[in-house]
């Protein structure tokens, strides 16, 4: 059943940004770096799903561990990348910018939810947290503030 849900939002990704399957490419979190010296433009909405996600998961981490229950930051996780993607505005070399962090955030995310520790969720944590601060370095937006 989760691996038919991942699915569903692959696909829900890929086709709600109107690209398709084989126009989408596979990215890893190392490839990732703001490609200009100016920032791109995020909407509101992105910007406000990425810096919830960092929140969520450093207070997460901030947390005693007895207090820390990983499915619940998970299922947070996912709704804030579902977020994303519904109020998904942006066009164009942003938007595509936008995917090339977002998709690696998705397989995190998955990944995490199939973990066999904890350890191995709190790498797959750690990199989620990484990619949300490259997006601040990488986009601006008037509403959100890091």
């Amino acid at each position: 059943m989760r691996y038919f849900i991942y699915l569903l939002l692959s696909i829900i990704v890929i086709t709600s940004c109107g690209e398709s399957a084989s126009e989408s490419k596979e990215v890893k979190t190392e490839n990732i770096e703001p490609e200009t010296a100016k920032k791109m433009n995020a909407n509101a909405e992105t910007s406000e799903g990425m810096l919830m996600m960092q929140h969520m998961i450093i207070s997460f981490n901030e947390m005693n561990e007895e207090d820390k229950n990983y499915a619940v930051l998970l299922g947070e996780l996912g709704y804030q990348c579902d977020y994303i993607i519904k109020n998904c505005t942006m066009k164009g070399d942003d938007h595509t910018a936008l995917h090339k962090m977002l998709e690696p955030i998705l397989t995190s995310v998955q990944k995490a939810k199939n973990a066999d520790s904890n350890e191995k969720i709190d790498a797959e944590l750690k990199s989620i947290v990484s990619i949300t601060e490259l997006f601040f370095e990488t986009f601006e937006s008037d509403q959100a503030e890091v």
